[in-house]
């Protein structure tokens, strides 16, 4: 949010109330976006191990008899770091492309309408 300019000073606003809730709405956007997304990709992180790793490599690899827990384990362990690797991807594009990713979804303040 800081990086891309996407929280607004309530100092610098005509309406800091609107400048607040703006904030918010932003903030939860966000927040919901990174759950979900999060979510989703472990689920399809923890399915694509249940088609592909053989139970016997996993056995070998972790020294025991592997289980769910296990699958479990190293699915949210991949899809932590591909959340953390997504986000250093993402503080990498420039502003103007994620304004005008954001721009049109964006509210605008009562004063600037006019």
């Amino acid at each position: 949010m800081v990086a891309h300019s996407l929280w607004e000073q309530p100092s610098e606003s005509h309406d800091p109330e609107f400048t607040r809730r703006a904030n918010a709405a932003t903030s939860i956007t966000l927040l919901l976006g990174l759950a979900f997304g999060y979510l989703v990709l472990y689920i399809a992180v923890l399915a694509s191990m249940a088609l592909v790793v053989p139970d016997q490599t996993m056995t070998d690899s972790l020294g025991h008899p592997a289980g769910v827990w296990d699958y479990a384990a190293i699915a949210w362990f991949a899809t932590s770091m591909a959340t953390v690797v997504g986000a250093i991807g993402s503080g990498l594009e420039s502003d103007e492309v994620v304004s005008k990713t954001i721009s049109r979804y964006r509210p605008r303040s009562p004063s600037e309408v006019r």
